[in-house]
């Protein structure tokens, strides 16, 4: 292992902890005093926000040796899950059929992405490429991603989940 793939992975192991202890400390236990509507809804803002990850594709920014059916998978996947956590934010907060399903999905896919782009990137020596300010996509908010995943299975999971009060927005909170 090169210096660049062991502080490459330092980096995330590093941020994976400390989001994991963020999330744990700070913002489980006040989603949890949420409605799930409420509870998700910053969680999936966050996930669409990935659409950050077409940087991938701009050669100006990443380097052009850098494997392109990586990078459009990054790209594409990144791009998947913002759109659907979008879909999703949107069926919910109108209370609309298809919003569970649709945040199950985003983060199926949203997870299945990291997986396969990780694998691919360790396989090949992704830190090794000329990656500039992309560097951080993967080594910080790779891991607030997948925090942000584990924490919309968590709400998707609970319990008062299946309560309709805390499903469907009321007149005052529809917006």
């Amino acid at each position: 292992m090169n210096a660049a793939s062991a502080i490459f992975g330092l980096q995330v192991m590093t941020n994976l902890l400390i989001w994991a202890l963020v999330a744990r400390w700070y913002v489980a236990p006040r989603l949890a005093r949420l409605s799930v509507r409420d509870a998700l809804t910053p969680l999936l803002l966050l996930q669409a926000s990935r659409v950050i990850g077409l940087v991938f594709i701009v050669d100006a920014v990443t380097d052009p040796a850098l494997p392109r059916p990586l990078a459009l998978t990054a790209a594409l996947g990144d791009t998947l899950t913002a759109v659907l956590a979008l879909i999703a934010l949107a069926l919910l907060r109108r209370g609309l059929a298809g919003w569970r399903v649709t945040a199950w999905a985003m983060t199926v896919v949203g997870l299945v992405d990291l997986m396969v782009v990780a694998g691919w990137g360790i396989a090949i020596g992704f830190p090794n490429y000329e990656l500039g300010a992309a560097w951080f996509i993967p080594t910080v908010l790779g891991p607030i991603m997948i925090v942000g995943h584990v924490l919309v299975i968590r709400v998707l999971m609970r319990r008062d989940s299946l309560s309709a009060a805390s499903e469907t927005p009321t007149a005052s909170n529809a917006s």
